[in-house]
């Protein structure tokens, strides 16, 4: 698949590059971003992670295509947001993002998910997306099933942030 770069009313969303590094690498070590996903990164997994995140995309593999979320009108960086396939056969991917705190709350997110679903429903033709999300993440639920996920499992036990068992919710937004 060419490289894709995907538009909104305020935002572009380009393949992972050298302008996102810093930014990516920041979120991945920072502790209050990490709170509800992992253990915050040292600089060492963070790079390896941009590195990995950033490799060009194989369309009929299983590792994330990762966007940079750039703001049109500032050309600042506000986050990246990724999405895979899960399964080719059965035509389901997954989701995930990261927003610097900075640019929390002004609808980015939203407008980049929804924009992430366009593409993996009609480029990809994917028939449902999956995101995971922590039971205590409130801000990503709201988004979630603002952008139409609904909430479908409850994930006992999932991850382990900081030496304690997290649970998490698996949220579906199904192909119209």
């Amino acid at each position: 698949m060419k490289e894709t770069t995907l538009i909104t009313e305020r935002l572009i969303l380009a393949p992972l590059n050298e302008s996102d590094k810093a930014l990516f690498i920041e979120l991945c070590m920072d502790p209050e971003v990490m709170e509800h996903c992992y253990d915050p990164s040292t600089l060492e997994e963070a790079e390896a992670s941009f590195k990995a995140f950033s490799q060009p995309w194989d369309s009929n593999g299983h590792d994330w295509l990762c966007f940079g979320i750039t703001e049109t009108s500032s050309n600042e960086k506000v986050g990246n947001i990724s999405v895979k396939v899960l399964s080719h056969t059965d035509r389901i991917g997954e989701v995930g993002f990261l927003l610097s705190p900075r640019k929390q709350g002004k609808g980015f997110a939203f407008e980049a998910l929804k924009r992430i679903h366009e593409f993996a429903f009609e480029v990809l033709h994917l028939n449902k997306l999956v995101a995971f999300c922590s039971t205590q993440n409130l801000s990503s639920i709201k988004l979630l099933e603002k952008s139409g996920f609904e909430q479908t499992k409850l994930l006992k036990d999932s991850v382990v942030i900081k030496g304690k068992s997290v649970d998490d919710f698996q949220f579906e937004l199904r192909r119209d």
